[in-house]
C-alpha cells in the first residue's frame, strides 16, 4: 500500500503531524509533498503540474490531503481517479467551505466537527484526535504554582493574546509565549502590553519543555469555531501545567471543568479573568490534583496511537476485507526467511496481509535479508521486531507480535511453514463464520489435528482477552497444550480446517529430544493446575 500524503508547510503544525505518520508507519510506503496554498492559487497551473507528476511518479493508492483548500483544487483531477481521497480537516472554520464530493472519508479531531459535517449530509467521517510525543513532553514533578501566566500558539488576533496580556497588566504577572508571529498588525497591539511579554519566539524542541516547566498555568483564549487543536494545550497538559482555555477544538471533548482544567467564554475577557483568578485561588493539593488528572487525559493522545488510527484508516480504505496481521516469530532462519515472505506476502489469494516478523535475537544475517526483502516488496506491510530473547522465546516473540499488529485476525505461523496460496483466505473464510470466541488452525500435512498454535487464525480481541501466551512455556510443545486447555475452559472454539494447508520446509527437532520436552511440558503443566 502506497499512501502521498499532501501537507501546506513542512514547518509547521500540520506538517509535523504528517511526518509522525509517516515515521510511526514505516511499514507502510508513505511519501509527503509540500504545496502551499498561496502557491498554487498564485500559479494554479505550474502546481498542479507538480502534483500530477509525482502522483504518477509514486502512484499511490491513497491520497491523503492535509489542507482544505488543497484538497477542493486537485481531488477532482484525472491523477487522483481510481485512488482513494482523505481530507483531514486541520480547523473548523473551513469544514463547510466546499461540498467535498471527491473525497472518500474526511477526518476531523474533534466531535463537534463530526456533527458539524453530519448536519450537512456528510456521512464518511472520522475522529483521530492529535498525538503528541508524551514521553518528550516530561511531567512537571517539583511543580511550584509561582511561574509566569502561559501562551503557546501564533500571534494572531483570533488566538486572543492581548487579553491574556491585558490581565497579566492588571494582575502585575507576566505572559511567557512560545510560538512566532503571523499576523503583524496583531503583533503591535500586543507591543501595548510589551512589558507583560516574555519572548521565547524560536525555542528548540528539546528546550520548550524546560519553558513549560516554568509556567504557572497555560491560557487558551482562542474564538469559537476556529481550530481543532491545539497542540500547545496537549503539550502543557502533558507537562503538568494546569490548563485555563476556552471550549475551542478539542479542550471541548476533553476538558471538564474544575477536574482536569478551567473552561471560560469566548471573547469575553471577564470570564478570562475570572477563570485565571479561580485558578489563583486554589491551593497547591488542588492544583496538583488538576494537573494528575489533565495528566491523565491526555496520556492516551500520543502520536503512536494517533499513527494506528491513520492506519487502520488506511487500511479501510484501500482494500475491501478486512486486514489480516499474519505473526512470524523467527530465529536465525537468514538461508529460508525470504521463502516464507514470499508466501504470505506475495503469493496468497487474500489481501489485506500485514506481515510482523518477531526476531528472536537472531545472531546470522536474518534481519539483512529481511530489510533486503522489504526494501524490494514496499507495496507489502512488513513490520520487523526483534524482541531481545534469547533462545526458546516463542510466546514472547508472539505476544510482541500482538502488540504490533493491526489487523482484526492474526494469523501465527513458524518461520518453517510454507503455505498454500489459499490458505489465508480459507482460515478467513471459516472463521467468519463462528461469531463466538473461536481459534482456527490449518493443516500442516502431519497428521497433527491438535498441535494448534503455530499455525492458527484468531480474532485479535480473543487473543487479549485470553491472555495471549505464557512466556513462562518455554519448551517445545508446551504453548500448544497450554492454550489449548485455556481456551477450552473459557469456552472458546476451536475447529481444526483441514483446507488450510501448509508445509514445513524442515523439521525442527529430532524425536528424541522433542519426547522427552514434551513431556517436561506436561509435567510442568500438571504442576500449574494442581
Amino acid at each position: 500500500m502506497k499512501v502521498l500524503q499532501v501537507i501546506d508547510f513542512g514547518g509547521w503544525a500540520i506538517g509535523a503531524l504528517a511526518r509522525t505518520i509517516q515515521q510511526k508507519n514505516l511499514h507502510i510506503d508513505i511519501d509527503i509533498l509540500e504545496i502551499h496554498p498561496k502557491d498554487l492559487r498564485r500559479d494554479t497551473e505550474n502546481w498542479s503540474n507538480i502534483f500530477d507528476q509525482k502522483v504518477k511518479e509514486f502512484n499511490p493508492d491513497i491520497i491523503h490531503f492535509h489542507y482544505w483548500d488543497l484538497a477542493n483544487t486537485l481531488a477532482g483531477k484525472e491523477a487522483c481517479k481510481g485512488r482513494k481521497i482523505i481530507l483531514t480537516h486541520h480547523n473548523q472554520k473551513n469544514l463547510l467551505t466546499y461540498n467535498w464530493e471527491n473525497i472518500d472519508c474526511l477526518v476531523t479531531h474533534t466531535q463537534r466537527a463530526k456533527n458539524i459535517l453530519k448536519e450537512a449530509g456528510h456521512w464518511n467521517i472520522e475522529v483521530i484526535q492529535h498525538g503528541i510525543d508524551i514521553e518528550h513532553f516530561k511531567y512537571n514533578e517539583k511543580y511550584k504554582a509561582d511561574g509566569n501566566i502561559g501562551y503557546v500558539g501564533r500571534i494572531v488576533d483570533w488566538k486572543g493574546l492581548v487579553d491574556i496580556a491585558k490581565y497579566a497588566k492588571e494582575a502585575g504577572k507576566k505572559v511567557t509565549c512560545m510560538g512566532r508571529i503571523d499576523k503583524a498588525d496583531y503583533w503591535k497591539k500586543c507591543q501595548e502590553y510589551k512589558e507583560q511579554l516574555d519572548i521565547r519566539f524560536g525555542t528548540a524542541d528539546e528546550d520548550q519543555i524546560s519553558v513549560y516547566h516554568e509556567m504557572n498555568c497555560y491560557i487558551g483564549n482562542s474564538r469559537d469555531g476556529i481550530e481543532e487543536g491545539t497542540l500547545g494545550l496537549l503539550e502543557a497538559m502533558a507537562c503538568g501545567v494546569p490548563v485555563i482555555t476556552t471550549r475551542s477544538g478539542e479542550a471541548n471533548d476533553i476538558i471538564k471543568d474544575g477536574e482536569n482544567g478551567i473552561l471560560v467564554e469566548f471573547e469575553n475577557y471577564k470570564s478570562l479573568r475570572d477563570g485565571i483568578n479561580r485558578f489563583l485561588k486554589m491551593s497547591l493539593e488542588e492544583k496538583n490534583k488538576m494537573r494528575q488528572a489533565a495528566w491523565n487525559t491526555v496520556k492516551n493522545m500520543n502520536k503512536e496511537i494517533m499513527a494506528r488510527n491513520y492506519e487502520k484508516l488506511y487500511y479501510n480504505l484501500a482494500f475491501e476485507k478486512d486486514l489480516v496481521s499474519v505473526i512470524i516469530p523467527t530465529f536465525n532462519r537468514a538461508k529460508t526467511i525470504a521463502n516464507v515472505l514470499d508466501a504470505y506476502g506475495k503469493q496468497q489469494t487474500y489481501k489485506p496481509v500485514e506481515l510482523i516478523v518477531c526476531d528472536d535475537n537472531s545472531s546470522d544475517e536474518t534481519f539483512k535479508v529481511i530489510d533486503g526483502w522489504k526494501k524490494k516488496n514496499k507495496s507489502v506491510s512488513l513490520k520487523y521486531i526483534n524482541t531481545m530473547y534469547s533462545g526458546y522465546g516463542l510466546a514472547g516473540a508472539r505476544n510482541h507480535g500482538i502488540f504490533e499488529a493491526s489487523g482484526n485476525y492474526l494469523l501465527f505461523s513458524d518461520d518453517r511453514f510454507i503455505p498454500e496460496p489459499e490458505a489465508v483466505e480459507v482460515f478467513v473464510n471459516h472463521i467468519k463464520k463462528i461469531k463466538n470466541p473461536s481459534a482456527v488452525w490449518g493443516n500442516k500435512g502431519a497428521g497433527k489435528r491438535d498441535f494448534i498454535e503455530n499455525f492458527f487464525m484468531i480474532r485479535k480481541q480473543h487473543i487479549a482477552n485470553c491472555g495471549m501466551f505464557n512466556e513462562r512455556i518455554n519448551e517445545y510443545g508446551g504453548q500448544s497444550q497450554e492454550i489449548r486447555e485455556r481456551m477450552r475452559n473459557l469456552n472458546y472454539i476451536l475447529h481444526f480446517e483441514t483446507a488450510a494447508k501448509s508445509e514445513a520446509q524442515f523439521g525442527t527437532k529430532n524425536k528424541s529430544k522433542k519426547r522427552y520436552e514434551i513431556l517436561r511440558m506436561k509435567t510442568k503443566l500438571w504442576k500449574l493446575r494442581n
